[in-house]
This record gives C-alpha cells, sequence and structure tokens, in this order.
C-alpha cells in the first residue's frame, strides 16, 4: 500500500467531519430568553415580592399566607420560612383543580 492512497482516505474523511451546518434557533427563542432575564431580574431584585406573587397567581390558598412573611429566615442558618400561616393542598393544586378544567385530559 502506497502512502497516496492513505492521504486519500484521510482527506476524504477528513471533508466531512469539518463540513459546516448551521444551526438556526427555533423563532421565539430570543424573546423567551429575554423574558428568562427579565423574571430573574425582578426575582433578584424583591424576592419577597416576587414569589408572593408566583404563588398567588398559580396555586389555590386555603388559607392565604402573611403577606410580610412570605420568604422569612437564611439558609445559612437552617431556619427558612415561606408563606407563613398559609395553607394549602398539594394534591388539589396538583391534580383535583384541574380534573373539571379544560385540562382534564392533558
Amino acid at each position: 500500500m502506497n502512502g497516496s492512497s492513505s492521504t486519500a482516505a484521510t482527506s476524504s474523511s477528513n471533508h466531512h467531519v469539518l463540513e459546516d451546518h448551521a444551526v438556526v434557533p427555533p423563532k421565539g427563542v430570543g424573546a423567551a430568553l429575554e423574558n428568562y432575564k427579565a423574571l430573574h431580574a425582578e426575582s433578584i431584585r424583591d424576592p419577597a415580592a416576587f414569589w408572593s406573587g408566583k404563588a398567588k397567581s398559580m396555586l389555590d390558598w386555603f388559607q392565604p399566607f402573611d403577606e410580610n412573611k412570605a420568604l422569612m429566615g437564611s439558609f445559612e442558618y437552617g431556619d427558612v420560612t415561606w408563606f407563613a400561616g398559609g395553607k394549602l393542598n398539594v394534591c388539589y393544586n396538583a391534580i383535583d383543580r384541574h380534573v373539571h378544567s379544560s385540562r382534564a385530559n392533558e
């Protein structure tokens, strides 16, 4: 076997490896990233207000939590309390409330 056929095979293989295939992100990815950045900034700026808003809009509360005690304590000391005074039912929020809604068959 001479050196030229080995070189030709290597060149042919490299041609396939080095081909450039441009990847175009799906529509809306840029907007989703900007939305994420805005939400993240809001959560850092005022965590208690941010998470209180999310908790009220996304969960059904059987007893509302104290707005002034939405986020208390610290992870450093292990005394973290979220939504003090509030009561909810996880099963109701995860399943029951969807049974009679438009999402019943999902």
